[in-house]
């Protein structure tokens, strides 16, 4: 350095006895210092204070655009003006497009728009050496709807592997079961498509005023029906079971037809729809955030993978007991489970249940679904399971569950079902059954610190080597509203029994939804920075502060909050800056469960271009 190299020069002199040079030294030296500081500053602004356009071509990105003409594959798609004419990469017209071009460790965003497009057109995605990321555009709305109602809106293939799906609002379409019927009662039979013009000559008969879009009469449908219904007048007369009923405008029409007593393709297809996934025998890594799911005609989420599904919402799926928002299947180890968490679910009535964990060999021992973890969800409305719990060791834990005369709560039928744990779930009725359903001769369950209202806790007595404690029957949660009908509903008030009545299940479980947070993704919370002991349900009474009370309650004391790290400090320091970067890119393209201190911004376990967009959005 030259500060170094100055005073070796001098010393050659022989001049450094005098004492006034001396201090001119010191000066200099000082004045060379901040010198090279100014030369290092410009180094780093020059790296790093470059155009946008220029910094996204280091990541390793694709992007989907409806505004464009045609596709942009020689690097030239333009971010800020959504053309051709850019440096920022490539980009294509369509999700179809774009997925098909889509490499391990890649990024596609997508901008934001309505894209109508299934698995007609959509290849199905398999395994990628390192992670790919499906993405709305930072913070561009993105809906990505499915129009039919027998196709998966995105396919996975059975060796799908390192896929992340986030910020997505899929739309799909539903449709209408008979009495909450199961498919058996349709495969044989004749249900059918109505046209908006010239219905075809098999149908008997259409009431006036109905179209595609509205349910007008429906029947049971049955093969062995006799007589077969003819009309719509014997479907309204109730004959046989038959009824009639009105359906908002958001469903396909189905008409029963007397001439055409075949089976029906469109009708059993039905059972294909899906949002994302397929294959019941896939194992690889597919993670789900930040997404919304409105619509479809059998699941939302379908296959065996190792499912990560985190702040996304769930809502009208199916109507019959088949139909699921997550149908789940996967055999699973110690360390990679399959985990729901911080989710949202709608249940409508007549469906099966929000989570089913299910599988041919359920009712083998360990042939079955095993290592599955439902924690700090949400689950609002009649369904007929909140929970189908079909396996074993599984995790049922810190949920609060509004059934709203739902069947059952979390279910276990079979005596191979062993080693679960059902513990700090809040269950509010009604039930008709009951909150939590096992085989008497299932073997090391526990069920602990459960709060029961308005329902039962359980029907069967007997369970061979099982805990059942500290539960809490009839007893009411505390909940803002016993009747939920929104997300606030289910925060806790203070007193509340839910507080500080559950059990410590260690680190892995520690962090629920803040009671103080109503927005979605809703906030996390320690659950050992927020009080004395742990609370039950999903959400934590940060005594930091309240949700909003009655004038009549009194309120709780508050400490000082933890504060949250800024979003792209990788080092804590309370600054983003180069030093981030550099931690960044020293990790880009892994997997880490360290979050922001290896560069991972939005802790999703991998390093990559969103986490780069974080620190850039973030840079100070």
């Amino acid at each position: 350095m030259l500060r170094n190299a100055l005073p070796d020069k001098i010393k050659s002199l022989g001049i450094l006895k005098s004492w006034g040079i001396r201090q001119q030294l010191l000066k200099l030296r000082i004045l060379l210092t901040r010198f090279e500081n100014i030369l290092l500053t410009l180094f780093f602004l020059s790296i790093f204070f470059v155009p946008k356009s220029i910094q996204a071509q280091s990541i390793n990105s694709i992007y989907v655009d409806g505004n464009l003409v045609s596709n942009c594959t020689s690097g030239n798609y333009s971010i800020a003006n959504r053309n051709c004419n850019g440096k920022d990469g490539n980009a294509y017209k369509t999700i179809a497009s774009g997925l098909s071009n889509i490499t391990s460790g890649q990024t596609l965003y997508i901008r934001s728009g309505t894209y109508t497009e299934n698995g007609k057109t959509i290849p199905s995605l398999g395994s990628f050496a390192s992670m790919v990321v499906i993405s709305a555009f930072q913070d561009e709305a993105v809906t990505w709807k499915n129009d039919t109602i027998y196709s998966a809106t995105l396919p996975l293939s059975s060796n799908a592997n390192n896929i992340t799906v986030k910020n997505i609002h899929f739309v799909g379409k539903r449709y209408i079961s008979s009495n909450e019927h199961s498919w058996e009662q349709y495969q044989s039979n004749v249900w059918r498509t109505l046209p908006a013009s010239n219905p075809p000559a098999e149908v008997v008969e259409v009431k006036q005023g109905c179209d595609v879009n509205f349910i007008c009469a429906r029947t049971t449908g049955l093969a062995s029906q006799t007589p077969e219904r003819t009309s719509i007048a014997e479907v309204v007369s109730g004959i046989d079971g038959d009824f009639y009923q009105n359906y908002p405008t958001d469903f396909t029409l189905y008409v029963h037809s007397a001439t055409n007593p075949g089976a029906r393709s469109d009708i059993w297809e039905t059972g294909t729809g899906s949002t994302v996934g397929g294959s019941s025998s896939g194992t690889g890594r597919v993670v789900i955030q930040n997404s919304t799911f409105d619509g479809n005609g059998h699941v939302h989420l379908k296959g065996g993978y190792q499912w990560l599904v985190q702040d996304s919402v769930f809502k009208n799926i199916g109507t019959d007991a088949n139909d699921h928002h997550i149908y789940a299947w996967g055999v699973l180890t110690n360390g990679n489970e399959a985990i729901y968490e911080r989710n949202y679910f709608v249940d409508d009535p007549g469906m099966g249940a929000a989570i089913h964990i299910y599988g041919y060999g359920y009712q083998v021992a360990n042939s079955g679904p095993i290592y599955h973890i439902a924690r700090y969800n949400i689950f609002q409305g009649k369904s007929f399971w909140a929970v189908a719990a079909w396996g074993s060791y599984l995790t049922i834990a810190n949920n609060s569950i509004y059934m709203a005369g739902g069947k059952m709560g979390v279910d276990m039928p079979s005596s191979t079902h062993h080693d679960n744990t059902v513990v700090n779930n809040i269950f509010v009725g009604p039930i008709e059954l009951s909150a939590i359903e096992f085989n008497s001769s299932s073997t090391n369950n526990d069920f602990e610190n459960n709060i029961v209202f308005n329902a039962t806790l359980k029907r069967t007595l007997n369970c061979t080597n099982c805990i059942i404690q500290n539960n809490y029957a009839n007893t009411n949660p505390g909940w803002i509203s016993t009747t939920p009908s929104t997300i606030s509903d289910f925060h806790l008030k203070a007193g509340s029994l839910s507080i500080d009545k559950g059990k410590n299940l260690g680190a892995l479980y520690q962090n629920g939804l803040d009671n103080n947070s109503s927005s979605w993704p809703i906030a996390i919370v320690n659950q050992n920075n927020a009080g004395s002991f742990w609370d039950i349900g999903a959400f934590v009474y940060n005594i930091a502060s309240t949700p909003t009370q009655s004038p009549t309650e009194s309120q709780t004391p508050t400490l000082t909050p933890t504060s949250a790290p800024k979003p792209g400090d990788a080092n804590g320091d309370g600054i983003v800056n180069g030093i981030d970067y550099v931690i960044w890119l020293n990790h880009y393209n892994t997997q880490t469960q360290n979050s922001n201190a290896d560069g991972d911004f939005n802790s999703d376990g991998t390093v990559d271009g969103i986490d780069y967009v974080i620190w850039l959005n973030n840079y100070s």
